[in-house]
């Protein structure tokens, strides 16, 4: 059985160490690319082979919606006043916004990407190799990368978050619809009584409008940096168990892999598994994916990922709930809802992988005293119980398919 109770403050140590550090990491800055290079000679350290990966990103394109539709919104209510054909255009800029949304964040399509400046993002993968012949695989990853500050996620908007980011659709609907009603029937002028419901709409557009700020990335502790060092901790034990008892560790590979722009739209995840998924192939692969752990009390596996479009891994999410039910901790199994977003799971669910991704922070409707996706998002936010449920999991998860694969093994060794 791995230890992994003395590991739990040496991940949060390592953690606000990191993001001490490297506060601001958004994907493709000098301070993300420094905390990669950092984490890949920590994996050199005790991996049989730790590399970089390099891939080019467009992370302008991922938040490019917020900064889109409220202008064309608010030049569409100037142009009520003055009707007339030209209303077309920002009717279309509002859809076109909203079409790039729906493939941006809706469902994490690459398709706007080449209209943005690129950047290189840095993956980490480090391999463990087993003492004898690998007959499966398992990759345990987080991401180092941080996300954008999101005001609305400030304490004073939390509450309200729902509300603010689904509301504004209601007028850039509304108004795109009556501008092209206006346009193609060349109708006069707008009523009075739409003017002053499209006019209502600005302070919420404007909000939205200033929701992220991308040009500041959060120190990302709980989002994601404690998982990257849950998995880096965890198999520099794995590796020193194994060196020491060769026994241990006989038919499993373990990847450790730390990826860059998840908050970008997983696009770190999308080229490791998009360049690497024939290999995994080869033997049976399991991807766990470990994704902002902050309170135990909100432990969760995920059914499915990218706002519930993709499935991930029943299998493996039940594995999970059961594994942990046997060491005394509660996890509950999870389908993404819509404006939950993605995890890196999902690029290797694509990928057409066994994955899924274990996340500790709450994800009812209202959700309150979160410092996920600010400027708050520290190292002492972070329940050392959670840590410490998680490395026991990814502990007994491989142990669990390890005894599993030595069993099968052990079969086919006795048969004629």
């Amino acid at each position: 059985m791995i230890d992994t109770a003395s590991l739990v403050s040496d991940c949060i140590d390592y953690t606000a160490a990191l993001t001490r550090r490297f506060r601001s990491r958004l994907t493709g800055s000098r301070q993300c690319a420094e905390c990669a290079a950092v984490l890949h000679e920590r994996m050199q350290s005790f991996c049989d082979g730790a590399r970089i990966q390099r891939f080019t990103l467009h992370p302008g394109s991922f938040y490019s919606y917020t900064k889109i539709i409220p202008p064309f919104y608010a030049l569409g209510l100037f142009m009520l006043f003055f009707p007339g054909p030209w209303m077309i255009v920002p009717a279309l800029g509002i859809l076109a916004g909203t079409a790039m949304m729906a493939c941006i964040f809706g469902f994490y399509l690459h398709v706007f990407d080449r209209f943005f400046p690129s950047k290189t993002g840095l993956n980490v993968i480090g391999t463990i190799e087993p003492s004898n012949e690998p007959r499966q695989q398992i990759i345990l990853s987080g991401h180092h990368d941080s996300a954008p500050v999101t005001r609305l996620m400030g304490p004073k908007l939390l509450p309200y978050l729902a509300i603010t980011i689904t509301v504004p659709y209601l007028y850039f609907i509304f108004e795109a619809g009556l501008l092209l009603y206006l346009s193609l029937t060349a109708s006069a002028a707008a009523p009075l009584w739409s003017i002053i419901a499209a006019a209502s709409g600005l302070p919420i557009t404007g909000l939205y409008f200033m929701g992220v700020d991308t040009s500041r990335g959060t120190p990302g502790a709980g989002d994601n940096m404690i998982a990257s060092a849950m998995v880096v901790l965890l198999g520099e034990r794995i590796a020193r168990t194994r060196r020491k008892t060769p026994s241990s560790l006989r038919h499993t590979r373990i990847i450790i892999a730390s990826f860059d722009g998840e908050e970008a739209g997983l696009r770190g995840a999308a080229a490791y598994f998009g360049a690497q998924a024939d290999g995994l192939r080869r033997i049976p692969a399991y991807h766990l994916n470990i994704d902002s752990i902050y309170n135990l009390a909100e432990l969760q596996v995920l059914e499915s990922d990218i706002n519930g479009s993709q499935k991930l891994s029943r299998e493996m999410a039940d594995d999970i709930v059961r594994i942990a039910s046997g060491l005394g901790i509660r996890v509950r199994p999870f389908r993404m809802v819509f404006g939950g977003g993605g995890t890196d799971a999902a690029e290797s669910a694509r990928a057409g992988l066994r994955s899924t991704t274990i996340i500790g922070l709450p994800t009812t409707v209202v959700r309150r005293n979160m410092v996920y996706h600010t400027a708050a998002d520290t190292a002492d936010h972070i329940e050392p119980e959670a840590v410490e449920a998680c490395l026991k999991i990814i502990a007994g998860y491989i142990e669990e398919k390890e005894a599993a694969v030595r069993q099968v093994q052990a079969s086919n060794a006795g048969r004629p």
